[in-house]
């Protein structure tokens, strides 16, 4: 027994002194220039691209190879991988198998440059010529030697860069991936393989994704079919000028990945694929390869979802639900296919007194257009006519309607002004058109005609006996009056009608009427859609015109400011011609006295009155002098 314990006492020892003879002579081997010409032999061959590394290192416990400074040549712009650092363990008990498992493989600060063609996606760059055919006494002797089986249980990746670019004509710009950081693993030879990634993706072009990403899925070992799960939720997601959603809002897609080959032809689809994006839920089937398409349905959900994605819509209060029939999406080039049920959708609720929607929208390629389309607002409801085209370029809508007896605060509510800004039933005929998607406001870049009137009805803020008592006020010397101007002013009207045509986001008006008892306003100049900015000039026409007279006109004012917050100015001459209107008829004094007076209360009529004689005296111009009035603005 003593012996034998010795004998394996000298053994023991024997063992550990070829193993650390084995650890301190793997450096110096895995050093040596043959080495060196094996493993780029080796590499190149498997790879089809040139191979050079800058140092190799090698360890024993755990049996370990240590590549630093590795890259395989692609372009002229890039390579096609380079790798800081690449290290590889091997498990020792499979080798008496005949079986290599590389328990794992970890990669430091790499980049990977792909490049995908109509042969499929492949390294970027152009293989090596194909080593000549060995003889074959050579073949069979390579083929007494083969027989080891090759696997990898865990690939590690850490601060990985990829680009594929695309390289087919009208192929999809390129897209990036960086910082990628996760892991690859198989539990068997034959079995799934598990794969986590996340890492931070750059695309451009008609579809942008930037921002975190993250990737889970379970493949085969072959990699024909499998599971994934992807997780958009930190990065921001574009496709213009229909999409746009921002870094926070949850996108996540899950579905079965399908890789085929058949006759020469390869396809790559997504199967039973489910979105959650925002608040919408879908179900989609996506083609990838060889054509890109995606085909979603949805039940109908909560419009406030689409205020959220859509450019167009981010900031209105959508109310209501859509709903998705068979939507198609394709790109290169772009078409759209499939409908879109308004059931309904609103602005700001789905009340009487909201604009509401209610129909399809129907996409037929590069254009869409409205099926069975009414709007419903204030009480009331009409047909319209709705065409969106170009979709694959510069995309533009044609829009044409025709309501009768709206309310006008509704109206204008619903396009986001101030609902006590005009007031009364309104007669409007439209036909508009427009660019969807640009750089500018879809308002400013809107063109076409309308027509409108309002009978009767109110327009806040914008009173012309209001404009001139305070102007009288102002240059009249007559401060005493000023409470009781405040309460004289009216901005009632009997009727306001007129047309506009709109170019460029500007409706021009030459004819726009705004009549109140016994006087009325005629208006002309500009109104900008996107900034509500009032460029108008206004002529007044005093008292009713016996039968057969004209009426007497007075160039009135100019009107600045804003539709919400309209400035009216008058000059000099507006002034002198009101003087000239009431003084010149006794009769007309005492009337507007009478009314005055049952307004503001007895005696008070009088007071305002006086007070405005000593205004218009004021503006005689000293004797000998003209008086040359400013002309209103045009």
């Amino acid at each position: 027994m003593s012996g034998l314990r010795r004998a394996a006492l000298w053994l023991g020892a024997l063992l550990a002194l070829a193993a650390v003879a084995l650890a301190l002579a793997l450096p110096r081997l895995a050093a040596s220039e043959r080495v060196r010409a094996r493993l780029v032999a080796a590499v190149e061959d498997a790879a089809k691209r040139p191979f050079r590394y800058r140092t190799l290192g090698a360890g024993l416990l755990p049996p370990r190879l240590v590549l630093e400074g590795a890259t395989l040549d692609g372009t002229s712009e890039r390579p096609a991988v380079e790798a800081g650092r690449i290290e590889l363990r091997v498990a020792l008990l499979p080798l008496l198998a005949r079986a290599i498992v590389v328990r794992s493989l970890d990669v430091e600060d790499a980049a990977v440059a792909l490049v995908r063609d109509e042969a499929g996606v492949h390294l970027a760059g152009v293989d090596l010529a194909p080593p000549p055919k060995p003889p074959r006494e050579e073949k069979r002797e390579a083929s007494r030697s083969a027989g080891f089986e090759f696997a990898v249980r865990r690939v590690a990746l850490a601060r990985v860069d990829l680009r594929l670019d695309d390289a087919r004509p009208g192929g999809a710009p390129p897209l990036e991936l960086r910082d990628v950081e996760g892991e690859l693993r198989a539990r068997s030879l034959d079995g799934p393989v598990e794969l986590a990634l996340r890492g931070a993706v750059e695309s451009v072009g008609d579809v942008a994704l930037r921002g975190g990403l993250a990737l889970r899925a379970s493949l085969e070992a072959r990699g024909k079919e499998g599971t994934f799960t992807l997780d958009a939720t930190e990065a921001e997601l574009a496709a213009s000028p229909w999409l746009r959603k921002p870094a926070g809002t949850l996108a996540t897609l899950r579905g079965r990945v399908v890789r085929t080959r058949e006759k020469g032809s390869r396809s790559l689809r997504i199967e039973g694929a489910e979105v959650a994006l925002a608040d919408l839920r879908a179900t989609l089937a996506i083609e990838l390869a060889p054509g890109r398409r995606l085909t979603a349905d949805a039940p109908a959900f909560d419009a406030r979802a689409l205020a959220a994605l859509v450019p167009a819509l981010v900031g209105r209060e959508l109310a209501g639900s859509v709903a998705l029939e068979g939507l198609a999406v394709e790109l290169a080039p772009f078409a759209l296919r499939g409908r879109v049920r308004l059931e309904p959708l609103g602005l700001g609720g789905t009340g009487p007194e909201h604009l509401v929607l209610r129909g399809a929208l129907e996409g037929l390629g590069d254009e869409i257009v409205g099926r069975e389309l009414r709007a419903a607002v204030g009480g009331q409801e009409a047909p319209v006519e709705l065409r969106l085209h170009e979709l694959a370029s510069k995309p533009r809508f044609t829009l044409a309607t025709q309501v009768t007896g709206v309310e006008a605060s509704a109206l204008v509510a619903a396009f986001g002004g101030k609902r006590e800004v005009l007031e009364g039933p309104l007669d409007l005929d439209a036909r508009l058109e427009g660019r969807l998607g640009g750089r500018r406001s879809v308002l400013a870049t809107l063109g076409g005609d309308v027509s409108l009137r309002i009978a009767p009805g109110r327009l806040r803020n914008a009173s012309l006996l209001r404009a001139a008592l305070a102007g009288a006020a102002r240059v009249g010397r007559a401060p005493a009056a000023e409470g009781a101007l405040e309460q004289a002013a009216d901005d009632r009207f009997d009727s306001l009608a007129g047309h506009f045509h709109i170019e460029r986001g500007v409706a021009r008006t030459d004819d726009l009427r705004l009549a109140y008892p016994g006087s009325a306003a005629l208006l002309r100049g500009s109104v900008g859609l996107a900034d509500r900015a009032l460029d108008l000039s206004a002529a007044a026409e005093i008292g009713a015109p016996a039968a057969g007279a004209r009426p007497r006109s007075i160039p009135l004012a100019s009107v600045r400011g804003t539709l919400d917050d309209p400035e009216l100015e008058l000059t000099n001459a507006a002034l002198a011609g009101a003087a000239s209107a009431y003084t010149s008829d006794e009769r007309r004094r005492r009337k507007w006295e009478k009314k005055l007076d049952e307004r503001l209360g007895a005696g008070q009529g009088d007071q305002l009155l006086q007070a405005l004689d000593k205004a218009f005296e004021s503006l005689k111009p000293p004797e000998g002098q003209g008086d040359e009035p400013r002309a209103p603005a045009e």
